[in-house]
């Protein structure tokens, strides 16, 4: 690892150290929204260390940590659309919207574990359970207003909402590694196709700079949004990360 990547891991460990700081002040919700937007951005900060210890173990790591830079910016997105709204039961409604999310994927679990053969009782109840409360959650909120939607927005709609629509770009790049897209894997190729194709490896500091650069985004964008909901001084984190972290 060359001097200026490990700065960067550096200062990385310093924004997951002053968020778990912040949040360590913080009491109990009485509601679900702020709740879970805490849970999604723990998510994100635990997928943040994982592309600082990533990049310290090995400059040929850079596959997994652009999955573990990608993962860190959906869920920091998530988190900080929840909580846009200053209406706490708008954020109620999205939070809904979100668990039902968990009702589809296991419904779906349920579906491919019957096809395999196996006992789904455990699961079908969990999921039951899960359903009846985000059913009576939803009906509550449709009385005052605000019935959640069936489904979430796709991530530029979040992005637009937070005023991050710009970072779209890079993100799509990062998918590209995490589906096993053509486009993830000239590290391994060089420059060409064909006859120009080379086998090796051709991995570069400047490759390395997107997951960094998006690992730091993670509180400087969505992160920040939770700051500023929860009352947290900024000071510190807008210090760390700097007015760009893509600079």
């Amino acid at each position: 690892m060359n001097e200026e990547m490990a700065i960067k891991c550096e200062l990385l460990d310093a924004m997951v150290a002053e968020f778990e700081a912040r949040i360590s002040e913080l009491p109990e919700f009485g509601y679900e929204a702020p709740e879970e937007a805490l849970n999604l951005m723990k998510l994100a900060a635990r997928h943040v260390t994982g592309v600082v210890a990533l990049a310290r173990a090995g400059f040929h790591l850079l596959p997994p940590a652009e999955v573990a830079a990608r993962a860190a910016y959906e869920a920091s997105v998530r988190s900080a659309w929840m909580l846009r709204p200053d209406d706490l039961f708008e954020q109620e409604a999205r939070w809904a919207a979100h668990l039902r999310g968990e009702v589809a994927y296991l419904e779906k679990e349920i579906r491919e574990g019957t096809a395999m053969g196996l006992d789904m009782a455990d699961i079908e109840e969990r999921r039951a359970g899960i359903a009846d409360f985000c059913e009576g959650v939803s009906k509550l909120l449709e009385e005052r207003g605000h019935p959640p939607k069936q489904g979430l927005p796709p991530i530029p709609g979040m992005l637009e909402e937070i005023q991050q629509r710009w970072t779209y770009g890079i993100y799509s790049g990062l998918c590209q590694t995490a589906h096993g897209g053509h486009y993830s894997t000239w590290i391994f190729r060089g420059e060409g196709v064909g006859l120009a194709k080379q086998r090796g490896e051709f991995i570069t500091e400047a490759k390395w700079e997107i997951p960094l650069a998006m690992a730091r985004f993670v509180f400087k964008g969505p992160g920040m949004v939770m700051f500023q909901r929860f009352g947290f001084d900024c000071t510190r984190m807008n210090e760390l990360v700097g007015p760009n972290p893509f600079a």
